[in-house]
Parts: C-alpha cells; structure tokens; sequence
C-alpha cells in the first residue's frame, strides 16, 4: 500500500516533491478499503462518519498539495521499491541521496531528498514516537525502515478536500493514514518528512483503550488474527502513572481469564482494575515468552471539560462537564491498591481452576475447544488415545490435518476415524508425555481423554522453545518403523 502527501516542485511545473509517504505490507483487507474505514474497522472511535466508501486508490490533487494512494501486489511493490532506492548506496553525507519515486498508477514521480536509515525500528502508533503518526491510519504496529528528507518541510494540509462528491476534515489522515502534526504542535513531535517502508503486525496488538466511565476499571481492547496466534499465548501489562511515577503495575496472561464468552475469535475487551482519577494508563501486549508486540500511552483520562464563554465584555459562569468531586487521596488510593491485589489473585486462581479441571466434560470441551484452534497440522502424541474409540470425535472437528501416535486403542471396536486424521500404533510404546503440537502452539495435558473425571488434569500451554523438540520427536518416531497404522472402521 503507497500512500503520500506531496507538493509541487518549485523548480519544475506539473511535478511533485514527497513530504510524507508510506509503503506497507498490509493485511487483504486493509487493501480493499479506504484508511478512514480501516480506522473505523479497527477500532477507532474517533474515526469519521463519511456518507458512502472512499476510493481504494485515487490521487487527489490541488496547485498546493497532493494526496494520492496505490494498491500494488508483492512483485510490483517490490519492483517500485528497486527503483526508488536504486540511489541510496550512493549517497553522500549521513546516506543522504536525491532521487525520484517512480510512478505507478495512480501515484504520479515523487523527487525527494533521502537520508538511509540506521536502524529497523518497531513502530508503534499508540505511543508518542515520531514514526507512530506516519501509521495512524493502520492501527496497529509494524516492523519499519524509515527513509528521512534531511531537511524537513511542513506540508500545507488543507482545512478540507472534496473527494468523490465528500467532504474529508482530516484529507492527510483519512486519504493517506497519516497524522500531521505540525511544529510546535502540542505534541512537541513533528510528522518526520520522507519515506516509511515497514510491514504491518499480523499477530495480536492493542485496538484501543479507553476508562469505564466511573474511574473504577480501564478497558483495553485486543485484536489478533487466529490463524498466526492465540489469545492464551499472550500477557497484557497495565502501568499507571501519577505525576509521571510510577504508581502501579500489573501483568496478566490471557490465559488466567476466562475467554468463553469471546465469540469473535480476532477481537476482544479486557477489564482491568485501577487506582481511580488523575493517573495515566499504558498498555504493552507481549507473548508469553516475552517479544513486545505493542504498547500504547501513558496516556490519560479526559475527566471534566470546562468551557467559558464572553458576551460583551462579560464572562459567563463557566459550563462544567464530567467529574467535579475531588480526587482520591492517599488513604483511598491504598484501599484501592490492596483491592487490586486481592482482584489479581482472584484472576491467578481462576486460571488454575481453568488449567486443573476435575470434571470429565468440562476437560474434554476444553481441550476440543483448544484443538480446534490449531493451526497448520495437529500431532498427538498420547500413548493411550484410542483407548475408548470416542477419543477420536475429539478430532472431528480439527480443521486442520492431524497425526497421531499411541501405544493402546480400543480392542473390542474398531475406531472410525475422520478422513483428515492419520493414527499408527506400537503397543506399549515408550510414550510418557501426552502432548498436543501446531504451528506456534501446543498443549500438554496430564491424562490421556479416557481418564478425564478419574481425578484433576492439567491442561497447559507448552513454552514456545520446546515446540520444535516436541515435533522433532514425533517425527523420528513416526518414521522410526516402530508404528503401524492404526486400523479404522469403513466410512
């Protein structure tokens, strides 16, 4: 996705200077909408109500300022990329080199002025970084290089633009997903000036966050795609902030909570405790083997809004909105802090309840739950799985194919097995472990299905590092000679 904002070359009529633009590694999606939908579709709730969809791609321009945006498949892309870096080994002082992007349609030649990055930097848009607001309209972080104009311009955004019959407030935002802020802005951060080349996370990151209302929780909202993660892979840590020390933090993993109710696999809202008024909030969303994924703020609550107005040399009595009473003092703040510390290990208990179950179909709808996430292929390596023939309606449902390995199954029925499920035997196999593996995740359960309800079982995520060595050994085993097919009832 190329996305710019350009003005007009001062020493050549008809063509165009880059001031900011963006070329991103974007999710489909993101590539059949307009930013200002993408925005909205991801969480935004400030977004704009726009009458009817925005063109894809256009170019938008004026005799001071152009807008335009491209939608390229991964050859051309990269074939654009060639070209427009074509210079930059040839650069002079700090990697600086001129050159003109070249045009593809409906994005006209860019000349700009570069400057070679030093390093790939992790962008985040929900952080006061410099790069963060070149990605605004994406929503979500990315892995970037950022080409810089060494001698940066403000581009003259207008008030307002007319684009297919509407009228867009915010053209640079919502036509090229970029956040201007201008110098001396109140940010203190101005847009860098230049080229951001950098490709979207398609794994988890925060949609938004926002307080309850009553200063009583924050709310944070998820959003990840199923197909590359899982919500119980991931830990979300809450930081608050009063006076800019530290006052409170906490890390919870998603896998402690109770995520039945989330029926919309791909985006969720999280509740979390809080101290009350006048803190900040950040959020940063890790894996459980600790790679930051996003984070966003501090930032703080907007809690009372106050407007004066004067007519004819009078002031009026100010018009007052939200909280008036007073904040918590110190006494509150420590109730608090301790209520939020018996609300964690409510929240740490029930993850153990939800890990250590002693009822039979509870376990099993757990782990089908579980199963059917997998991603890739599923390998089940269980000495004792077949050993009642509905162990294997576990699996039905699987979208994914599945390989097992067991040492005993039923022998006064043969199984009927899914079609997408492939079983070998050894009897007695030398199996200890009961382990479930995918793509990026995976399961270690402390019983085989047949002896869920004889006691509690364990269900845990299995660390991502032992992933490999635990599809590694299924392997050789599997092609070991030891195992024979399992035998299945006719279709």
């Amino acid at each position: 996705m190329l996305s710019v904002c350009a003005v007009p070359d001062p020493d050549l009529s008809g063509s165009w200077v880059l001031r900011h633009g963006t070329m991103l590694i974007v999710p489909q999606a993101c590539g059949q909408t307009s930013w200002a939908e993408w925005r909205r579709d991801q969480g935004d709730q400030g977004g704009p109500e726009i009458d009817g969809a925005l063109p894809v791609s256009f170019r938008l321009e004026n005799e001071g300022y152009l807008f335009a945006r491209a939608v390229l498949d991964p050859v051309a892309a990269n074939d654009w990329l060639e070209r427009a870096l074509a210079g930059a080994s040839g650069g002079g002082e700090r990697g600086a080199f001129s050159t003109t992007l070249p045009a593809v349609d409906p994005v006209p030649a860019l000349a700009v002025e570069l400057a070679a990055p030093d390093a790939l930097v992790r962008v985040l848009p929900g952080t006061d970084a410099p790069a963060g607001v070149l990605l605004a309209g994406l929503k979500r972080p990315a892995q970037a290089l950022l080409w810089r104009c060494p001698n940066e311009e403000p581009f003259p955004e207008p008030a307002r633009v007319e684009l297919g019959g509407r009228t867009i407030f915010l053209p640079a935002l919502d036509l090229a997903g970029i956040h201007l802020i201008p110098q001396g802005g109140v940010s203190a951060r101005t847009t860098p000036s230049g080229l951001l080349v950098g490709r979207a996370e398609r794994r988890a990151w925060i949609r938004g966050a926002r307080g309850s209302g009553d200063f009583d929780s924050f709310l944070a909202e998820l959003g990840w795609e199923p197909e590359r993660i899982d919500l119980a892979d991931l830990e979300l840590t809450h930081e608050e902030f009063f006076d800019d020390e530290l006052v409170g933090s906490v890390r919870i993993r998603l896998e402690d909570l109770d995520t039945s109710a989330v029926e919309d696999r791909g985006r969720c809202q999280v509740t979390l405790p809080t101290l009350g008024r006048k803190v900040a909030h950040g959020l940063a969303l890790h894996t459980l083997e600790g790679e930051l994924l996003d984070r966003s703020g501090p930032y703080p609550i907007v809690e009372r809004i106050e407007m004066s107005l004067e007519v004819n040399g009078h002031k009026l009595p100010p018009i007052v909105t939200g909280m008036t009473n007073p904040p918590p003092g110190l006494e509150e703040r420590l109730d608090r802090r301790e209520r939020i510390a018996e609300d964690i290990e409510q929240v740490i208990q029930s993850g153990v309840q939800a890990r250590m179950i002693a009822d039979r179909q509870t376990a099993l709808a757990r782990l089908r739950d579980q199963l059917g996430r997998a991603r890739g292929e599923l390998l089940v390596l269980d000495r004792y799985f077949g050993q009642d023939v509905d162990d294997w309606r576990l699996l039905d449902d699987v979208s994914v194919p599945v390989r097992v390995l067991t040492g005993k199954i039923a022998r006064d029925r043969t199984p009927r097995i899914a079609s997408h499920v492939e079983a070998r035997l050894r009897r007695k196999a030398p199996l200890h472990e009961r382990v479930y593996v995918w793509e990026g995740g995976g399961l270690s359960v402390g019983g085989s299905p047949t002896t869920f309800g004889q006691g509690p079982v364990r269900i845990t995520r299995l660390p991502r590092a032992e992933l490999e060595a635990w599809r590694a050994e299924f392997e050789a085993l599997w092609n070991s000679g030891l195992y024979t097919p399992v035998p299945r009832a006719p279709s």
